[in-house]
This record gives structure tokens, C-alpha cells and sequence, in this order.
């Protein structure tokens, strides 16, 4: 289970929101390939597809990278591109496991 859109939340997202793209809750969907769920507000890719793709045989290459904004990390994929992580997403076990990942990638 992955956490809300906070941003969504904190731009006054509800439906009684003035806002027409503010009035429904943000849900996952798929673009692009059709195989990664991406936050139909914020844009973020869904925690557990990205923890997927990490422990998939022959993504080494792929990469997370932190901004200097301290809710967003760029994931580098060579298949995907450039992919934005919103940390706002993630619960602590999705935190857990994505530090192991890395801890075993260094």
C-alpha cells in the first residue's frame, strides 16, 4: 500500500475543491510502455514498480539520483528515461527495501 499524493492533499485536493483537477482523489496509471503506474497528479512513479524494476535481472544501469529538493529523487533508466520518485509516495517499508537495493548495488 502506497501512500496518498500529498501534494495533491496540500494543493487543497477534495471534492469540493474550486479547482476541477483538484476534485477527484489521484490514481495510478499506466503510460509510455504500458508496464510502470505513474500518479495521475503528481506524475511520480508508483513505489513498488520501481522497486520491481531495481530487483529485475539486468538493471543495474538503472539509477536513483537526489535533487536538491528534499521530496523528489530522479530514477535513471535506460528503458524509461528519466522518471521523477516523489517521496511522498513511499511508506517506510518501500523505504526499507529501496535502501537495501542500493545498499546491495554499491
Amino acid at each position: 500500500m502506497t501512500q496518498p499524493c500529498a501534494d495533491w492533499k496540500a494543493q487543497g485536493g477534495g471534492p469540493t475543491s474550486v479547482f476541477t483537477i483538484l476534485r477527484d482523489e489521484p490514481v495510478w496509471r499506466t503510460r509510455d510502455k504500458g508496464t510502470l503506474r505513474f500518479c495521475s497528479y503528481c506524475g511520480g512513479i508508483h513505489p513498488e514498480d520501481l522497486i520491481a524494476r531495481l530487483k529485475a535481472p539486468g538493471t543495474a544501469s538503472v539509477r536513483i539520483e537526489r535533487t536538491s529538493k528534499s521530496y523528489k529523487s530522479y530514477v535513471h533508466d535506460s528503458l524509461y528515461g528519466q522518471l521523477k520518485l516523489y517521496h511522498w509516495h513511499l511508506t517506510q517499508p518501500d523505504v526499507d527495501q529501496l535502501n537495501a537495493i542500493l545498499q546491495l548495488r554499491k
